[in-house]
């Protein structure tokens, strides 16, 4: 596993990440961004600022997704009735907690262009995580030097992945890892350059 005291190539304080997810035709025509709570709160690398934002992203896939949510009472009776049971027989809500899949988590990240504040859900923390970063805060940008901003031009789910996977490595899927090097080399100059893409 990578030491992220390695990353510290880059210069500068980064408290935004802006991104695109898709590449070429699939590309999305707007953009995301994220920017920290407060002024003071920065990153000293372009890649501690990524895998803040990957962690955040991976906390609230996790409950929307993967974690099991309410549970009514007939929940309650069959979950008594039996351990093993995957769904609810009277509601069929979900009783188990779901893996980790690496491609719902990419389509969870690209997704969030089509998110409004409500479908966003909490932007400040949820019950595993106090979040790092905001989607609601884009006027910052406007007054952000260049080095303020993490600038990622294409496939930022990809590049949120393998952000997430390096401080999280027991997620990593090597079909997706191995299976595609040009995608996760963007994650690796973010990592190198430390600069906004440029």
């Amino acid at each position: 596993m990578v030491d992220l005291e390695e990353m510290q190539l880059a210069r500068g304080r980064y408290r935004i990440v802006m991104m695109n997810c898709g590449y070429v035709e699939s590309s999305r025509t707007s953009w995301l961004i994220f920017s920290t709570f407060g002024d003071d709160e920065r990153f000293d690398t372009a890649a501690q600022a990524v895998v803040e934002l990957a962690l955040d992203l991976h906390a609230k896939y996790e409950e929307e997704y993967m974690d099991v949510g309410y549970q009514s009472d007939c929940c309650k009776r069959e979950r008594a009735a039996s351990a093993a049971a995957k769904f609810c027989p009277q509601c069929g809500t979900r009783m188990s907690s779901l893996e980790f899949d690496s491609a719902c988590f990419m389509d969870f990240v690209a997704g969030l262009h089509n998110t409004t504040c409500d479908s966003y859900g909490d932007s400040e923390a949820n019950a595993k995580r106090e979040f790092a970063f905001w989607p609601w805060r884009a006027e910052e940008l406007l007054g952000a030097s260049r080095d303020e901003v993490v600038f990622i031009a294409e496939n930022a789910e990809r590049v949120v992945y393998d952000a997430l996977c390096e401080v999280k490595p027991e997620l990593r899927d090597d079909d997706v890892v191995d299976g595609d090097e040009w995608r996760s080399s963007a994650w690796m100059e973010v990592r190198r350059r430390g600069s906004n893409g440029t």
